[in-house]
């Protein structure tokens, strides 16, 4: 598989996991709160990739402790909230679905309609899967 193809379909899965699990979890009632957060956490998100993909971040931290503040900061704010009021599920799940979405629109960007930045594709040379 081309690095090229290892991105595009490894970031499409990722990116339509939480939009396919929120699908499910959806009730019908959608205010303009959650389009606010499910907006604002996709840009953050493709704002986030951007930077990433072009060393933003090489003189404040290293790689994997990036990525394991993207991965816990949010889980753990997550938990926090559905612990503290089960009435917010709704909200972590407009996040999520942002997340997915920003990931699918940044990849969409640079991807498909342009190309994918040599860093992300150094890195998928790099991995075996």
């Amino acid at each position: 598989m081309t690095p090229e193809r290892k991105v595009l379909v490894g970031d499409t899965v990722i990116g339509l996991s939480p939009v396919v699990v929120a699908g499910l979890s959806f009730d019908g009632a959608v205010g303009w709160l959650d389009v606010l957060l499910a907006l604002v956490s996709g840009l953050v998100v493709a704002l986030l990739l951007y930077l990433s993909e072009r060393d933003a971040f090489a003189g404040v931290a290293s790689e994997p402790v990036i990525i394991a503040l993207l991965v816990a900061v949010p889980f753990t704010l997550v938990f926090v909230l559905v612990l503290a009021d089960p009435g917010t599920v709704p909200w972590v799940l407009a996040v999520f679905v942002g997340a997915g979405l920003g990931l699918l629109g940044y990849r969409f960007v640079y991807g498909i309609l342009r190309p994918i930045p040599e860093k992300r594709l150094r890195q998928a040379r790099e991995r075996v899967v």
